[in-house]
């Protein structure tokens, strides 16, 4: 087995919770589901298909033909065409690589001790420190802050080692590389990426930091055509590249000022001060804050239109877009649940400034108020312009789409 050593530096703090809503240690299942969660979407936005290992419904997930691969074995004796066999027209791209029932993973993961430090949130409303308790309460409502540690690498980077099993070692080297950097360049790794955690940087050896994101790419779909992966079954619209956006903002310490002195804190903060490594704010920035009298957070934006008085999108479409939530409170069944597809990190320093990074999908098959479609364009738009009135005309360094990245292949 092929071991290669990577090191994890964390830009903002690291969340791996349990079955049980918990997050106390780096679970590295949950690492690897995040990688294969954003490898899902590359996938889905060459044209190929991925189907969902977390479906109810058996035809949904994929599973490797054990009576095909017995019966090439039995017939040939050749355990690479039985191996085919059993993969062919079974297996998606991602389960190919990540494993599915009947087929291993095609590598193992493993993250060293990382620091760990006190969850701890802040906001500059008080009353958001009511909707901390439940989101962090743990599904059987019984954890608190002090019940939850995350992981930041501080001090030093935290040691990795992938280890690859002894097959198709070349393309398993090229995907590997081409999700870790995407994840580190676009997107964010861990749970909970809508609260800021998981904004991340690798430290790869040379034959790992030499595929580029381009040359990654362009071997996934040279594979998706060349080799008999699983094309079809039912569908699953996100996450798919073909929808994502991504904005990176650089902000001054003046700038950040209002959510940097921000006074209504949820657990302990140890690396607070007047210039923090990162601003734990994602919540006021994505949801609900109030800076200087006047209510800011992007849904809450998308929802009214403060100066002018009147709504801009209505409340079903800014669910679709910001995550579920019901007027007037309430719980929300199972049915109605569904996370935010705009995210947002927390600040974090780069220097002598901070960073914000957005990303995220636009939803498949809604409209708009006057019934054009809400594109890409539209929400990158909207976010751009939520920033220029929070921020006074900011504006981003880098404004990225998925169908930007893909053409950089064709």
């Amino acid at each position: 087995m092929e071991s290669i050593s990577i090191e994890l530096i964390t830009l903002t703090p690291l969340w791996t919770g349990g079955v049980d809503g918990r997050c106390d240690r780096v679970h590295e299942t949950g690492i690897i589901g995040s990688l294969r969660w954003w490898y899902e979407a590359i996938v889905r936005g060459l044209g190929g298909y991925a189907c969902n290992p977390a479906s109810d419904k058996k035809d949904a997930r994929c599973l490797f033909n054990a009576k095909a691969y017995k019966r090439a074995l039995e017939e040939t004796s050749d355990q690479e065409a039985a191996l085919n066999a059993g993969l062919d027209q079974c297996v998606c791209p991602a389960c190919y690589l990540f494993g599915c029932t009947g087929w291993r993973r095609l590598f193992r993961l493993e993250i060293g001790p990382i620091q760990n430090v006190p969850l701890h949130l802040r906001s500059t409303l008080l009353p958001n420190k009511s909707w901390f308790n439940i989101m962090f309460q743990g599904k059987d409502k019984q954890f608190t802050a002090e019940s939850h540690q995350v992981f930041y690498t501080k001090d030093e980077p935290a040691i990795g080692r992938l280890r690859l099993r002894s097959r198709d070692l070349g393309y398993v080297r090229s995907q590997l590389a081409l999700i870790l950097r995407f994840v580190a360049a676009y997107a964010g790794l861990g749970a909970k990426p809508q609260h800021g955690f998981g904004q991340v940087a690798w430290e790869l050896p040379a034959d790992l930091e030499s595929i580029g994101l381009e040359k990654g790419v362009k071997e996934l779909e040279e594979a998706m055509t060349a080799r008999p992966f699983r094309d079809s079954g039912p569908a699953v619209p996100l996450p798919n590249l073909q929808r994502f956006f991504f904005l990176d903002y650089e902000l001054s310490v003046s700038t950040l000022w209002p959510f940097i002195r921000a006074r209504h804190s949820y657990g302990s903060d140890p690396l607070y001060g007047r210039n923090p490594l990162y601003v734990p704010v994602a919540f006021d920035l994505r949801t609900k804050g109030s800076v200087g009298g006047r209510t800011v957070g992007l849904r809450r934006w998308l929802e009214r239109d403060e100066v002018a008085n009147h709504p801009r999108w209505p409340h079903d479409l800014v669910c679709e877009v910001m995550g579920a939530s019901k007027k007037g409170g309430g719980d929300l069944s199972e049915e109605e649940r569904q996370g935010s597809r705009v995210l947002v990190s927390m600040p974090y320093r780069d220097g002598q400034a901070y960073r914000v990074r957005w990303f995220g999908f636009a939803p498949v098959g809604q409209r708009l108020p006057d019934g054009k479609p809400l594109t890409v364009k539209v929400l990158t738009d909207k976010v751009e312009a939520y920033m220029q009135q929070l921020f006074d005309g900011a504006n981003p360094t880098r404004i990225v789409t998925g169908r930007d990245l893909l053409k950089e292949v064709e």
